[in-house]
């Protein structure tokens, strides 16, 4: 396969930076890589975001100690029910399926290219409201799906 890399026309596939109403559209039950050193080898949730936009893009959440506080934001941002302070909660990527939530989306760029990432999830807002059926954007797949059946011959 033959493709010319455009640094440029990587970047139009991102949102800007800024804060962003979001919808976890897939989520799937994973194991974070484990490094040389040993370390990782982590439960983990894999999740397929769409910000409002239409823009998709994923987010890992990595069950790891280190990573508590993004786990507690992950789930005041959601409005998770009945979370108390040092009680256990115990989800996994079925349970959040659906769910949204107000994104700090950065923008970073490593050897895959340049792609946006949860900065933080925002918690002082509230849970964004339920988008209309009629609003809700479509995403790469159904864009493309779209796209070919306008192109039947019939």
């Amino acid at each position: 396969m033959k493709h010319v890399y455009d640094a440029e026309d990587n970047k139009k596939s991102c949102e800007e930076p800024g804060i962003y109403p979001a919808t976890i559209i897939d989520a799937k039950d994973s194991v974070s890589k484990v490094k040389e050193d040993g370390s990782g080898g982590n439960d983990m949730i894999e999740m397929l975001w769409r910000l409002d936009t239409g823009h998709e893009f994923k987010d890992y959440l990595v069950d790891s100690p280190k990573l508590g506080k993004k786990k507690d934001s992950f789930l005041q941002a959601i409005g998770w029910p009945n979370l108390e302070k040092n009680k256990d909660v115990e989800f996994y990527a079925a349970d959040v399926i659906g769910k949204r939530a107000f994104l700090d989306v950065g923008v970073e760029t490593d050897s895959y290219g340049t792609k946006n990432k949860v900065r933080f999830y925002v918690t002082n807002q509230g849970v964004p409201p339920p988008l209309e059926e009629d609003k809700i954007p479509m995403g790469k797949e159904e864009k493309k799906a779209d796209k070919d059946i306008d192109n039947l011959p019939f």
